[in-house]
């Protein structure tokens, strides 16, 4: 009986040799499509032993009871008519449910592309791992921005630095993308978060300066007040006139002061409309006061975009990134995340050289001006 694990063993054989293919790329489809094993077989640049994995992997599942197998690919052409890339796709079905996947079947899809590595001339990714696929591939509407999408990127690095545009994932070495956001975007967002955090503060004080001038009544039993940065709530719990007017007096608001906040259309002040009053005269109150001890945003945007600014300038340092097998240098830069991993986020706050370093990749040297950058891995979908 065949299981996952020899499956997945299987499909480990394919990679490793197709990475070794000398088959021209624009070839591939036709004859992994036409079955041409002893062609494909020629084309691998392996040792003798190994030649027929392909071969093994086309007829693996073949001539064995209740099995079947299919293999297709397509070619995906870039604008000028070249094969770019190839799809393959993997379909294995058994009536044995218990032998591939949860319902008998598995299927698998991989990108086949020349690569730039000095020790290998293709790639191979597999992007996708379905029990089935929705779209056949010879109806993919547009295969190139398909495989993209497929791999995490959406154009190829250009060659010149001010051909460059912000909020777009480049392909840059490997299996490495990039993608350049607004430096200033970054900044006026700090400043941002720091006025907001500054205004919050200010208020917080001036609550409290505002119950410490003589209005202890916000703790008595008749008046509660819930407050936040964008709502005031005022409770006032008596409900009779007589209450009420003691509970004004205490507050220091006039019967007069109380009669002229009446609505035009009110004949007379009953305990309820009263009631409303007081409640507003307090929000009044209150809206004053912290009008009057609240800095404005306007007024200490500057020094605060001052000291960011500072700060920005005093962090600034070399920053080496390891991303996947790739080291990302950024000569002056600051570290906004993980630099180890799968991503990472460094911001750059004046003109810096970044250079990409891999064994089997060209060195490569990026100079850009005040930006943000967002580093990650080209997709890999692994089994789930």
């Amino acid at each position: 009986m065949t299981t996952t694990d020899e499956v997945m063993e299987e499909i480990e054989i394919l990679q490793q040799n197709l990475n070794n293919i000398d088959l021209p790329l624009k070839d591939l489809p036709e004859a992994i499509n036409n079955r041409e094993i002893g062609k494909i077989r020629e084309s691998i640049q392996t040792d003798e032993d190994d030649k027929d994995a392909i071969g093994k992997w086309f007829n693996h599942y073949e001539n064995r009871d209740q099995k079947q197998s299919e293999v297709t690919s397509i070619a995906v052409r870039n604008s000028s008519g070249e094969v770019e890339y190839v799809i393959v796709q993997s379909e294995m079905h058994s009536d044995r449910k218990k032998n591939i996947g949860d319902n008998g079947n598995y299927h698998a899809r991989w990108v086949v592309g020349r690569d730039d590595s000095s020790v290998q001339d293709v790639f191979i990714h597999r992007v996708e791992w379905e029990h089935s696929f929705e779209n056949p591939l010879d109806e993919l509407e547009n295969p190139l921005e398909t495989v993209k999408q497929w791999l995490g990127f959406e154009e190829y690095l250009p060659s010149d630095p001010s051909d460059i545009q912000n909020g777009i994932w480049y392909q840059a070495q490997g299996d490495i993308a990039i993608q350049f956001n607004s430096y200033e975007s970054y900044v006026n967002n700090k400043v941002r978060n720091r006025v907001n955090n500054e205004i919050k503060s200010a208020k917080e004080e001036a609550y409290e300066s505002w119950e410490d001038t003589g209005h202890q009544f916000i703790l008595s039993d008749d008046i509660r007040i819930s407050r936040s940065l964008s709502r005031l709530s005022v409770t006032v719990k008596p409900s009779s006139t007589g209450d009420l007017k003691e509970l004004q007096n205490e507050l220091g608001f006039s019967e007069e002061t109380v009669r002229n906040k009446m609505r035009d259309d009110w004949k007379q002040l009953t305990a309820k409309r009263r009631k409303k009053v007081i409640k507003r005269l307090i929000r009044n109150d209150i809206k004053n006061h912290l009008k009057e001890v609240t800095p404005n945003k306007e007024d200490i945007k500057p020094q605060i975009k001052h000291e960011v600014e500072s700060e920005i300038a005093d962090s600034i340092s070399q920053q080496n990134a390891i991303i996947g097998n790739h080291l990302l240098i950024c000569e002056k830069g600051i570290d906004e995340r993980a630099t180890r991993g799968t991503q990472a986020k460094i911001v750059i706050p004046e003109e810096s050289d970044i250079h990409l370093i891999h064994d089997e990749h060209s060195n490569k040297t990026i100079t850009v001006g005040e930006s943000i950058i967002k580093v990650k891995v080209l997709n890999r979908h692994e089994q789930a």
